[in-house]
């Protein structure tokens, strides 16, 4: 052992640790020596360049035998505790007042007498301990003799020593045992933090967070990020970056070098400290985002939108950056189960994602599901390692997790933009991709969901029938089996996302998967709900593709109905005067179900009895009022109307029906009935159009579009030519 006599700097040694200071501090630090029962030396894992190769045992672990007594419950990292202690090459410990020490030194037989503490003149000079000059028997020695001193004067040592790291000092005697830490660091990183090279690790962490405040804050800064980057990673001093100052200053940064940084932290850094830091930013984020709940308007507002770019990064912004930072796989339990350590941290997710998701971005979303997916699965492959024996803490961090993804991907679906509903209708009809309506965005956006169903499997998400997920999963990943049982099961769900539009994208893929996929009938109880809802969407959404999808699941949903609720709905929709676009759509539908009957020829099918006319009939071939075609109709009150484009739906079918029903099944072809919709409708509409084309402004199309009234005329000449060929004039 050197015993350095001429070393005058003793900047603690009349100066007695006060509590609730660096005692606290570097309380929480030491209890991650602890990893064997017995005296070992573990060197750092990332040692800084040096001067020399000394080590000092600062950098060692080891227990005494009160271990179990004395354990910390802050769950500090291993890593973090050599951070702490600095991956120092040499360490100086001035100590005073050790009482009486029984110092054996085997190999230089040197035996200092023992005497009472109260008569022992307590040494009061630094004493370096050094192991690359120590002979390694007697570095043992003294590590020895110190434990054994320990043991019997556990009440007097303090557990600032990360030395001694297992025992409590009382209050009253904080002044006992002092510590002072110190650590050499590169001559380069010295010069440029503006310290001396011999520095306590607080005093370079402190150093590197004024350079970072000065850099992110100052116009004029100190130095730059870039430079304060390349000086901390040159000199190995990652670790010496301060999780709790450093990253809320980095988060607010604009500046790419602030993520690389994050990333040091995040790595190197103690795992403890950064969630610890977390907790506290998303706590801060959470009351901005309340506080500007009612102001915020990210979308719409341009003067937001020029802010945001001068000032610091947006809520969603330093949130999904931080959920990506967190380093819960260093994390090591003490006393708290791993249950017990996420539960706060997931909490707070939930609350703030909900809060943050209404005010980004379709592409900051997508983002930010990534992150909470990767966090969940970085947490349980953590959860699995350390409750490796716990089964009831392994199931409790399940549910956890569960919790935090079902809410994530409720909040965040509906700004994912995956398309998926718009992607199955192209797979299902090829002949669609030709002009497919899919956005560029939603490859990507899909990819996140499928990721994020990938980790929710592995949590056993997918084993809950009828759930959100259950609906999830049957979009996304579907199954070629059992359409008609995937329709049932989810019967429920899938009318609750229709009525409150969420999950809407995802219901609407499902319907068109299985009923594309399912070619029999389907019970009644199934197609009546979706019936009565399927309408409102296909008339009334704000978005074309999604009215054009419901469309679609109307179509396949009439086509597996019984024939007789068929012929009842289709009659709804055609006289349904409360969605004007829905009763012109649906002449198709009965189109459609006509030509279908045709062909099958059933018995008792009402779409082939005298029943079709009588009940169609008022409704198809006839205006809507019956006097709309009145004389003192103009034009422009027609053409703003809804009837023009019913019109051409309606005679085109018509003049199908008349050409197709050879067998007069429906009765179109018996004279009285082409008598009757000669009277109602053909012979007034041709008046009134040969009214309005006399007309000279009509004529020469001046000041009116007259496209409206050439498909009319088109379609009239059509259906004479028509009666012509069948003698039905």
């Amino acid at each position: 052992m050197t015993v350095d006599n001429n070393n005058t700097r003793r900047p603690y040694e009349h100066q007695p640790l006060r509590a609730g200071t660096n005692l606290e501090h570097r309380r929480r630090v030491v209890d991650s020596q602890r990893t064997t029962t017995t005296p070992t030396m573990q060197p750092c894992n990332n040692q800084r360049p040096t001067h020399n190769n000394a080590t000092t045992i600062a950098q060692r672990g080891f227990q005494g035998n009160n271990a179990k007594h004395n354990r910390d419950t802050t769950g500090e990292t291993q890593d973090s505790g050599e951070r702490r202690r600095g991956n120092s090459n040499s360490l100086t410990r001035p100590l005073s007042t050790l009482g009486s020490v029984e110092c054996v030194f085997p190999d230089h037989h040197h035996h200092p007498a023992s005497t009472s503490s109260r008569n022992c003149s307590p040494p009061r000079l630094p004493l370096t301990f050094n192991a690359g000059s120590m002979p390694p028997g007697v570095m043992m020695s003294v590590i020895g003799v110190i434990v054994t001193w320990q043991a019997a004067n556990s009440a007097a040592w303090s557990a600032t020593s990360s030395m001694m790291p297992l025992c409590r000092i009382p209050e009253h005697a904080v002044d006992v045992v002092h510590v002072c830490r110190t650590m050499t660091i590169t001559k380069d990183l010295a010069t440029f933090l503006q310290i001396p090279e011999q520095s306590e690790d607080d005093e370079v962490s402190s150093a590197i967070t004024a350079l970072l405040t000065s850099s992110v804050h100052d116009d004029v800064p100190h130095k730059t990020l870039k430079e304060v980057y390349e000086a901390i990673t040159n000199a190995g001093a990652t670790e010496n970056l301060d999780p709790l100052h450093a990253l809320p200053l980095l988060l607010r940064s604009r500046d790419p070098v602030a993520l690389d940084l994050i990333s040091l932290i995040s790595e190197c850094g103690s795992a403890k400290e950064v969630i610890m830091a977390a907790q506290e930013i998303f706590e801060g984020l959470e009351q901005k985002l309340r506080d500007d709940e009612e102001t915020e308007d990210l979308g719409k507002d341009e003067n937001t939108n020029n802010a945001r770019k001068m000032t610091a990064n947006p809520p969603i912004t330093q949130l999904t950056t931080l959920i990506d930072a967190l380093a819960t796989g260093k994390l090591k339990l003490r006393r708290k189960s791993a249950s017990e350590t996420i539960k706060p941290l997931f909490e707070e997710l939930r609350t703030i994602v909900d809060l943050a998701v209404p005010r980004a971005r379709e592409n900051e979303t997508r983002v930010l599901l990534g992150n909470i997916t990767d966090l969940v699965r970085r947490v349980g492959e953590w959860s699995q390692r350390n409750n490796v024996l716990n089964k009831a803490d392994q199931e409790a961090c399940a549910i956890l997790m569960r919790r935090l993804l079902e809410s994530s991907v409720s909040t965040c679906s509906q700004k994912l933009q995956t398309d998926i509903a718009q992607s199955t209708l192209e797979k299902c009809y090829p002949r669609l991709a030709v002009r497919s309506k899919v956005s560029p965005d939603s490859e990507e956006g899909q990819r996140v969901m499928l990721d994020t169903l990938h980790v929710a499997g592995s949590l056993g998400m997918r084993e809950d029938p009828g759930s959100t997920m259950d609906l999830l999963f049957s979009a996304y990943e579907p199954s070629e089996s059992n359409p008609q049982g995937v329709i049932s099961r989810l019967l429920s769900l899938l009318t609750s996302c229709i009525h409150t539009s969420h999950y809407l994208d995802e219901a609407l893929a499902v319907l068109i998967y299985c009923l594309h996929k399912h070619s029999g009938y389907l019970p009644d109880e199934v197609v009546l709900p979706l019936c009565g809802l399927i309408p409102t969407v296909a008339s009334a959404h704000p978005n074309p593709s999604t009215r054009h999808q419901a469309f679609r699941v109307l179509s396949l949903l009439l086509q597996r109905s019984d024939a007789q609720i068929r012929f009842h709905q289709l009659m709804e929709l055609t006289k349904n005067l409360e969605y004007p676009q829905m009763r012109t759509a649906a002449v198709g539908l009965v189109k459609e179900a006509l030509l279908e009957s045709l062909p099958k020829n059933q018995k008792n099918d009402p779409f082939l009895s005298s029943l079709f006319f009588r009940s169609f009939g008022p409704i198809l071939f006839r205006t809507n009022p019956p006097d709309l075609l009145t004389s003192t109709l103009s034009l422009k009150e027609f053409q703003e109307s809804q009837e023009p484009s019913r019109l051409v739906e309606c005679l085109s079918f018509f003049y199908v029906l008349l050409q197709r029903d050879d067998k007069n099944e429906t009765g179109i072809r018996a004279k009285d009935v082409v008598k009757s919709v000669e009277n109602n409708l053909l012979r007034p509409l041709q008046e009134k159009i040969d009214q309005w084309t006399r007309d000279p402004a009509v004529s020469t199309g001046n000041d009116h579009d007259i496209t409206t009234i050439v498909s009319l005329k088109i379609s009239l000449e059509r259906i004479q030519s028509a009666r012509n060929a069948l003698h039905l004039v």
